[in-house]
């Protein structure tokens, strides 16, 4: 199972909201909840919600009072990104909010494609078995054993997986919450865990950006205005056993650059 079934929120009180979105025993998504004060080794809620298994159109924010914000991209009813709000209060068993708005649907960003791998070469054909003598009808002859197939090439990585963590461990964890840094140039931030990987490079990184100021480039294409407290695309890059690179993007794909941001991340040494 990899980090694509899954999403992470961190609440204000640094609980862990972890969302499995499919592949579920409830046949929905799911919500479950790492208690801080306890350490994040016991689970503080485990629920399905009503709303049905979730792929990558979906995204998923928390609200300040613990409500999850499901925002709905592309093949939506209403023909625009929608959004639905599962009720913290209700324990994620009710909506408070299912509604369209006037922004479009989000078209998917492509992905990379691993490279095809080398096509194993065909075992050599066995012998053919004797031909009988003339005259006399003789003996068929055995068929030649049948070569053995070449291995089948391996078919290329969408993207570096490491090794499983030992089971029930996430390794070292890092969970932060970095108020008012600035985007350089190109729109990226550096991130340096207080906690490095001891073992490995993390399996998984999760991240948000929301603008700490008012932001304007008019010379982008199209321009950018975007009012503090938007949330940004986050691309996440350049992964170390000591932090990483993430880039602030908006949903049109344009860096935000020399912006005011605050950033939460939650990065596991191992996958869950």
């Amino acid at each position: 199972m990899d980090e694509s079934h899954f999403e992470f929120l961190l609440a204000d009180n640094r609980d862990l909201i972890i969302i499995k979105k499919r592949f579920t025993g409830t046949n929905s998504t799911e919500v479950h909840v790492l208690s801080a004060k306890d350490g994040y080794k016991k689970w503080s809620l485990q629920t399905g919600t009503p709303l049905h298994e979730t792929d990558d159109s979906f995204r998923f924010l928390l609200a300040g009072n613990r409500d999850i914000v499901v925002l709905k991209l592309r093949a939506c009813g209403t023909n625009s990104t929608e959004v639905h709000i599962l009720s913290a209060a209700d324990g994620y068993k009710k909506w408070s909010v299912q509604t369209g708005t006037p922004l479009h649907e989000l078209a998917a960003a492509p992905l990379p494609i691993g490279p095809k791998g080398d096509k194993g070469d065909t075992g050599p054909a066995g012998p053919a078995g004797p031909k009988g003598d003339k005259g006399d009808k003789g003996d068929k002859g055995d068929k030649g054993d049948k070569g053995d197939k070449g291995d089948i090439g391996p078919t290329g990585p969408a993207g570096a997986t490491g090794p499983a963590g030992s089971p029930g461990s996430a390794g070292t964890i890092n969970l932060e919450d970095l108020k008012g840094r600035i985007t350089d140039s190109a729109g990226k931030v550096p991130v340096t865990f207080p906690r490095p990987c001891s073992i490995q490079l993390p399996d998984l990184v999760h991240a948000r950006i929301v603008l700490a100021q008012d932001y304007q480039d008019p010379t982008a294409i199209p321009p950018v205005n975007l009012p503090k407290g938007t949330p940004l695309v986050p691309v996440i890059t350049n992964k170390t056993t000591t932090g990483f690179d993430v880039t602030a993007r908006d949903t049109n794909g344009t860096a935000i650059v020399n912006a005011k941001v605050d950033i939460s991340y939650e990065a596991f040494e191992f996958a869950l």
